[in-house]
């Protein structure tokens, strides 16, 4: 089993690194479309936006729509590492925020900031926004996907290998996050309530 790229996640249900093997698409060729801070859409290669392009504080590329039947709505959680409200789209989503904003080398965060895009099989256009983007203390990146208890489907598990070579040439890591066990989301989740600014000296509001 590889070593989990963060400290709490250490109990999560963390898949180990993918391979694309023979069919990989070239990373070089892949493009990334974002929305930059001033809310202008913009499309440029995956590795010049890995390495120039300030991710984390790109707005969401995709809406979070509400969806009937599912218990968590989209909503906003309060970064104590960014000092601002992260937007999310469902609970899976929610968690793995919480958990990346308790980790110290985690030092910026968000939620679909970018989607990759790539040709597959017949020049079919490929597109991909991952669920959560992590800005690391030595500046690389993370890219990651929320997926349930049983594991990924057959579709997602096709693109992750993709993003996995993608996010490898830009010095940056790809994972399949799963739900950590409850105990553990339940003490991060307390832990977090005390790091709220209405916390701050000591006077809880």
């Amino acid at each position: 089993m590889t070593s989990l790229p963060f400290s709490v996640q250490e109990q999560s249900a963390l898949a180990p690194p993918l391979s694309a093997g023979r069919h990989s698409v070239d990373p070089a060729r892949m493009m990334a479309r974002f929305v930059d801070p001033l809310g202008v859409e913009r499309e440029v290669p995956w590795l010049e936006a890995a390495g120039e392009q300030a991710l984390e504080e790109c707005l969401p590329i995709q809406q979070f729509p509400v969806l009937k039947g599912r218990r968590t709505a989209p909503g906003w959680w309060w970064s104590a590492t960014d000092r601002r409200l992260v937007p999310y789209g469902f609970k899976a989503m929610r968690t793995q925020v919480m958990m990346l904003d308790h980790d110290p080398r985690v030092v910026a965060l968000a939620c679909r900031p970018v989607e990759l895009l790539w040709h597959g099989r017949g020049g079919r256009i490929i597109t991909h926004a991952p669920h959560l983007m992590a800005r690391l203390a030595d500046g690389s990146g993370l890219l990651a996907d929320c997926v349930g208890p049983f594991g990924a489907g057959r579709r997602l598990v096709r693109r992750a290998a993709h993003l996995e070579a993608a996010a490898t040439a830009a010095g940056w890591r790809y994972r399949l996050v799963g739900p950590p066990p409850r105990v553990v989301t339940a003490n991060v989740r307390w832990l977090a309530g005390y790091r709220h600014p209405r916390c701050a000296g000591g006077q809880a509001g």
